[in-house]
């Protein structure tokens, strides 16, 4: 890829000390301080979970440090290549004569861990080459940062970034390898990436598969406002958000629809007092 502005990116990344329960899956382990600036993001691991309820995927992106002045301003993308035909674009990390497909970018401004502005979306390659890195979808990714500032997570619907129609035709299968890279809104840093990696979903679970942990439903699922609960008795729930905050709690009725309008674009969960959760889509 030649070169561009872009704080390239940040998307799901974990360190192997961290117990996420097992959803967390590594794509990529990377060396401490071997970005090209000290005083920019420096990613250490990449990885990614898939839910497929809510048939959506989580990127993140373990960092060295990443102080507040780093998280005003950063930048991430994540390259997928679906093992197809279709136009691509080369990656323009350190290896950049990999071929990709889609782009996801997200190169912002703000006060972490939300509130960002910037250049947030998806582009196939026709977009890339065209240095339009939002010729797809926009604003359609929800950024969230932890409180230490060293792992950032990034959701999108999985439709937007692994289409179906690349699915194998004979397993059902989607698979794909990724990259991702990171740096500030204005250059890049750090590459993330293992090209032995692959992502791979069966098309034949999307909305089937529930963890142990639960067995309600809602709907409809994404959501533009009200959502409503298949639960068999009345309850308290809670609204939390990708770190496991609480946004909201309140008594759910049997029947009842919950308003949703309060909350931002991007990806929730409900649990409830039973210790019952579902995932969910705010459009």
């Amino acid at each position: 890829m030649k070169t561009i502005f872009f704080s390239t990116v940040l998307n799901l990344c974990l360190l192997f000390s961290f117990n996420l329960r097992g959803q967390y899956q590594l794509l990529a382990a990377d060396p401490s301080n071997d970005g090209a600036n000290p005083q920019l993001a420096d990613g250490t691991h990449f990885a990614y979970h898939y839910d497929a309820q809510s048939d959506s995927l989580y990127f993140r992106v373990e960092l060295n440090s990443l102080t507040p002045s780093m998280a005003s301003g950063f930048g991430c993308n994540v390259m997928v290549n679906l093992f197809s035909t279709e136009p691509t674009f080369n990656f323009w990390g350190q290896d950049n004569q990999l071929p990709y497909h889609y782009l996801l970018t997200a190169w912002v401004t703000g006060s972490p861990p939300s509130n960002y502005t910037g250049t947030i979306g998806i582009a196939d390659a026709n977009g890339v080459n065209a240095q339009n890195y939002t010729n797809l979808y926009q604003n359609n990714i929800q950024i969230s940062i932890e409180p230490n500032l060293t792992r950032v997570t990034f959701a999108v619907k999985r439709e937007d970034i692994m289409p179906a129609r690349f699915q194998s035709p004979s397993t059902g299968i989607l698979s794909a390898s990724v990259a991702a890279a990171v740096g500030s809104n204005q250059s890049w840093n750090d590459d993330l990436f293992d090209p032995d990696s692959r992502i791979q979903i069966d098309m034949n679970s999307i909305g089937l598969k529930e963890s142990s942990s639960s067995n309600f439903k809602l709907y409809p699922n994404p959501c533009s406002g009200l959502l409503y609960l298949d639960l068999d008795k009345d309850q308290s729930i809670e609204i939390i958000d990708l770190q496991g905050r609480v946004l909201q709690s309140l008594n759910y009725l049997k029947g009842q629809a919950i308003d949703l309008s309060f909350l931002k674009a991007g990806l929730y969960q409900i649990r409830t007092a039973s210790g019952q959760y579902q995932s969910f889509i705010r459009e």
